[in-house]
Parts: structure tokens; sequence; C-alpha cells
């Protein structure tokens, strides 16, 4: 659990790079994604509304937080992982995602 607060501690600080390596490092652990999406990462974004809302701090510092947890989230991170994972329910088609269910039809994401 520790590595899960420090994770919500540099996000909010905006240490991009930091964040990155720490939920690496969580993952390699075996720490469940959710819990580090959830308890790490989303609860970091949701101290910085609170300060935001109660001005102590303002719109650059939800950016460069925005932006650190953008980092770990963007294209890049994960895509191994997740095309693992997407192996029968999704597929890729002309540039795009498709997501095929069985009993209502095909549905683009």
């Amino acid at each position: 659990m520790a590595i899960i607060q420090e994770i919500s501690e540099l996000l909010q600080k905006g240490k991009a790079k930091a964040v990155k390596e720490l939920v690496a490092q969580a993952l390699e652990e075996g720490l469940d994604p959710k819990e580090i999406l959830n308890e790490g990462l989303l609860s970091g974004m949701m101290i910085i509304g609170a300060k935001f809302k109660n001005n102590e701090v303002f719109v650059p510092e939800v950016l460069v937080a925005a932006r650190a947890m953008n980092h770990r989230l963007g294209a890049e991170a994960g895509r191994d992982r997740q095309q693992a994972r997407w192996q029968g329910r999704y597929r890729y088609r002309e540039g795009r995602l498709t997501r095929y269910r069985q009993e209502s039809g095909r549905h683009d994401a």
C-alpha cells in the first residue's frame, strides 16, 4: 500500500516520470491495476480537485497533475498488456478499434 500512496503523492506534485516508474513497479509486483488506478491515480486527482475547489491550487497545478496521470495512461502505457487482454473481444479494423458483442452485434469503441 505504501507504493500506491507514493503514486498519489507524486501525482499531486506533477512528477510524471516518477509516477510512470512507480506504476510500472507496482504492476511488476503484482498489484491489481484497478487498485492502482482507483487508490493511487484517481485518489490523487480527487485530492487535487478538492484543493482546487478550496483555492489552494490553481489551474496550472491541476494541469500538471493531469498531465502526470495522462503520461502514464497514454497510448504507449500498457499497450502490450492490454492487447493480450483484448484477444477475442476486440479487433483492429481499418485503423479503428472495433468491439464485438454476441447478443447485440457490432459496436465501435
